[in-house]
């Protein structure tokens, strides 16, 4: 539960925007200052500050950006399937903004199929996220080698031809284990849209030309998206409507598969340089082949010896995403938060982010001060951000004054200083997570709140999550000791 809350929260910061499909925060290079009654959505520029740039160049920046944003989200719907729950507060949450996030779980002879939606009906698209290995039941899946032949335009057919004697290698087939996990899935109604109603999926789409069902997956989850995306595909469903993106999905049909079936869905395969999944099956006896847009997370031995984990994952999207970001920004795609944001009648909060040093391997790590400023900008109803070089070593003293001046002069009420950084665990191969947050009142000068909190990375529970895992606890220490924080601006 602990892991989906903080999934969930990221979730959030995607969707806060608008548009096609909402971003996951809007930049956080030094912007320049400007005071906005409400938050200013990340767009794509109208203009662009380099002369050389041309239409082409936009669209190929709009077409990465949309991916790098894609990958994200479905990357954190991914991350959340690994637990669930109905009656909890961070359902709760979701609904209050709209969002409807809901766990199934089809069955079909024996076999357990374990699914997230998230939807939204003011949104044109949802995510549907499968969920990866996670039971001795999926893992029973995954060992399940023999093939089952492919073929069919509907879920008898679906049935009679795997049912078949398995023919001759130019017939086309997938993965049996795989097969029986998208099976368990497909006879089900889901609610797509948020409108509180279980759809038949096929017709919905059918009748929804323009909404999008995008459809991922982390590993054994990844194989299942995109056979449950091909079955759609087969029974009438525009391959528009229904792109896949997979992460470190092993392969899930032979040559004669691909042939036949492989551009019949729209499939970007997202894996790390090292991830040895992808390639499993296609080692055993050539019977298995990938296909579909590749799309490659660069790492290193030295950062991390597991290089399949849902967690890494999100750690490596996330950082992309901020990388895309960065590029926009520098070619003037790309607008950013505000500086300064004044809602009326709400106290003004100066913010400070304290400096830290660079640490091993930060390549391959988020910026996880730029997604605690975020954070800050999206729930603090009025806030100014300060501009000041302080560390988290020497905050103290002299600096301290210039940050209460500078708090002054903006006419903030409140001054928030906060860190947040990667720590190692002595010398050690260990890393943990660790924040701090400390907030005056600037009249005064006295200390209103002081939390620290860290977390330690683990396998299942990234940089990314323990960064969440913090920022969640500063949070609620932060909303306790403000109360003109709104609830529905924050994650309990």
């Amino acid at each position: 539960m602990k892991k989906t809350l903080l999934v969930l929260c990221l979730l959030c910061l995607m969707w806060s925007g608008g548009g096609e499909a909402a971003t996951l925060t809007e930049a956080t290079a030094k912007p320049v200052t400007t005071t906005a009654t409400t938050k200013t959505a990340e767009v794509i520029s109208a203009s662009s500050t380099s002369t050389q740039t041309t239409a082409e160049t936009k669209q190929e920046f709009r077409l990465k950006y949309r991916q790098a944003r894609m990958i994200a989200m479905t990357m954190a719907a991914s991350n959340a399937t690994y637990e669930g729950g109905i009656n909890t507060d961070e359902w709760a949450y979701m609904r209050k903004r709209g969002w409807k996030f809901l766990p199934y779980v089809g069955t079909a002879n024996g076999v357990e199929s374990h699914f997230v939606i998230a939807a939204n009906h003011r949104k044109n698209y949802a995510i549907l996220a499968f969920r990866g290995s996670h039971s001795t039941a999926d893992w029973k899946q995954n060992l399940t080698l023999g093939q089952v032949n492919f073929g069919g335009h509907s879920l008898a057919e679906f049935q009679a031809i795997a049912q078949e004697k398995a023919g001759p290698p130019t017939t086309p087939k997938i993965h049996r284990g795989f097969n029986n996990y998208v099976t368990a899935a497909l006879a089900l109604q889901e609610d797509i849209d948020g409108d509180h109603v279980a759809d038949d999926i096929v017709s919905k789409l059918k009748a929804k030309p323009n909404f999008k069902l995008y459809i991922t997956g982390h590993s054994l989850g990844g194989a299942a998206a995109i056979i449950y995306a091909e079955r759609l595909v087969a029974l009438g469903v525009n391959k528009e409507q229904v792109p896949v993106i997979s992460f470190g999905a092993p392969a899930v049909g032979n040559e004669a598969f691909i042939k036949e079936y492989g551009d019949k869905i729209n499939l970007l395969r997202v894996e790390t340089t090292m991830d040895p999944i992808p390639f499993g099956l296609k080692l055993w006896g050539g019977k298995y082949h990938l296909f579909g847009e590749e799309f490659k997370f660069h790492v290193s031995r030295k950062y991390t010896d597991n290089f399949h984990d849902s967690a890494f994952y999100m750690d490596y999207a996330l950082r992309n995403y901020y990388d895309v970001q960065d590029e926009g920004l520098r070619l003037g795609y790309l607008s950013t938060w505000p500086t300064k944001k004044v809602t009326l009648g709400r106290p003004l909060v100066a913010v400070v982010m304290l400096n830290n040093p660079k640490q091993t391997n930060d390549q391959y790590t988020p910026d996880i001060q730029r997604l605690v400023l975020d954070e800050y900008r999206s729930f603090l109803p009025s806030y100014v951000v300060l501009d000041i070089k302080v560390t988290a070593d020497t905050w103290e003293g002299a600096n301290l004054q210039q940050c209460f001046e500078k708090a002054k002069e903006a006419g903030a009420e409140y001054l928030l200083l906060a860190d947040i950084g990667r720590k190692r665990v002595g010398k050690s191969a260990s890393w943990y997570v660790k924040m701090s947050q400390t907030v005056f009142q600037v009249s005064q000068r006295n200390v209103v709140s002081m939390q620290t909190s860290s977390d330690r990375v683990r396998l299942m529970h990234g940089v990314t999550q323990a960064a969440l895992t913090d920022l969640n606890s500063c949070r609620k220490e932060l909303r306790e000791k403000l109360p003109f924080i709104e609830y529905n601006a924050y994650i309990e």
